[in-house]
């Protein structure tokens, strides 16, 4: 009997048709929306219309001043700054990231700045500078234009943890917002089990280096437990946008949530 249905089991599995790996790379291939790749085809020819900006401005008279290798290694790294920039661009555009849209939307804004300070600037070929950087504002206008708006999916957002026990008979409430206003959170929420926190704002990413000045989301989550004491949860989300973010900004946004584990735990 043992034997007649190892042979049954056996020949079920021989019956399971085994993927093909042309399948799977035609579905990944095909998985890419048509305006994904519309729009990453006007980042790559925006790119192209700088590398010829550039190439006319190093030909005015008066630009590199300097020895002729230093100006073709400030011209060197002057590209791959811009190309990095864009690389990254197309790269949150092929994974569909929200954020990607409104990078467009400000880089278009910044190089189209460019062309009205070179078309009233008064040095030779000022036009034609201004025409070129015209021409790459529209392409990156045209790639924000084509990529639709992503809700939800993959974000830069910056997420953070702290979770604690503490006894059932502590004043929770009362105690939480004087320490989040302290830190200059503001509540914008409360449910019954929830107060949410906002801090910041998105253009602070921009320019600024401190995590707390961006714009985040603070979520307070308190749970009963069996034994009549109470486990809190606080959750940061932090839009980070275009910056870059170490370990240390997780960090120290962990311990403005053990600063409220200590301050409840020696509260009278």
């Amino acid at each position: 009997m043992q034997s007649v249905f190892n042979r049954n089991y056996a020949v079920s599995r021989r019956k399971k048709p085994l993927p093909k790996r042309d399948t799977v790379m035609e579905k990944n291939v095909s998985a890419i929306p048509a305006s994904s790749k519309v729009s990453i085809s006007f980042i790559a020819l925006s790119f192209l219309a700088f590398v010829l900006y550039f190439y006319l401005l190093s030909h005015t008279e008066g630009w590199f001043p300097l020895l002729d290798w230093l100006g073709i290694s400030i011209s060197i790294s002057i590209h791959l700054a811009w190309f990095s920039l864009l690389a990254w661009v197309a790269r949150n555009v092929h994974r569909r990231n929200p954020n990607a849209k409104s990078t467009l939307l400000l880089l278009a804004c910044i190089v189209g700045l460019l062309a009205g300070f070179e078309f009233f600037s008064e040095a030779d070929d000022s036009l034609l500078l201004a025409a070129v950087n015209a021409v790459e504002a529209l392409f990156l206008l045209a790639a924000y234009l084509s990529f639709p708006k992503i809700e939800g999916g993959e974000t830069t957002a910056l997420k953070a943890h702290v979770g604690f026990a503490i006894p059932g008979d502590k004043d929770i409430a009362s105690r939480m917002l004087f320490h989040f206003s302290g830190l200059g959170y503001r509540l914008t929420e409360e449910q019954p089990n929830a107060w949410v926190f906002q801090r910041g704002n998105k253009l602070a990413a921009l320019w600024r280096f401190d995590i707390r000045a961006y714009a985040t989301k603070l979520t307070v989550r308190p749970v009963t437990q069996q034994d009549g004491g109470r486990w809190l949860s606080c959750d940061w989300e932090v839009d980070t946008g275009m910056s870059i973010t170490t370990g240390g900004d997780v960090r120290r946004l962990e311990a403005e949530g053990r600063q409220l584990e200590s301050a409840l735990r020696g509260q009278a």
